[in-house]
């Protein structure tokens, strides 16, 4: 009897701590909201600003697409998981937003410069980069559902 509860005890204080350690640290679906929210505020501030661009030569609304996908990088750079599926789909979303805000500036400059080589090369950048977001978008929910 005494041994059933020494391990009724030791039982009772790992559960403590296990419920301590999971409060203390973000949980799965905290952590997938932090990176959720991120990703669709960037695709809502694309949207808004390609709905009132004038036309594709709009180098102000190419701008602040660079621009939106520069602060999304900063912002998703912020982040600290401990789930290391997030931290890989983190530093794919941080690689994809780099390369759209890149891509997006040398449009911007091409355009300027009426520079129709470089423009196409940089339309073809922005392209594989963007084109990157839905398989992402498709796992991290995928993951963030289970």
């Amino acid at each position: 009897m005494l041994l059933f509860r020494k391990y009724t005890v030791c039982v009772s204080v790992v559960t403590v701590l296990s419920i301590l350690a999971t409060s203390c640290s973000e949980s799965k679906v905290s952590q997938c909201n932090q990176l959720i929210e991120i990703a669709n505020g960037v695709v809502t501030d694309v949207q808004t600003v390609t709905q009132t661009a004038k036309g594709p030569q709009d180098t102000q609304a190419m701008e602040k697409i660079a621009n939106t996908t520069a602060q999304a990088r900063s912002e998703m750079e912020s982040l600290q998981f401990a789930d290391e599926r997030l931290q890989a789909y983190q530093t794919r979303f941080i690689s994809m937003y780099s390369d759209t805000s890149q891509a997006t500036n040398a449009m911007v400059t091409a355009v300027s410069s009426q520079d129709a080589e470089a423009a196409q090369q940089a339309f073809d950048a922005l392209q594989d980069a963007t084109e990157r977001e839905s398989p992402l978008v498709e796992e991290v929910n995928t993951y963030c559902n289970n």
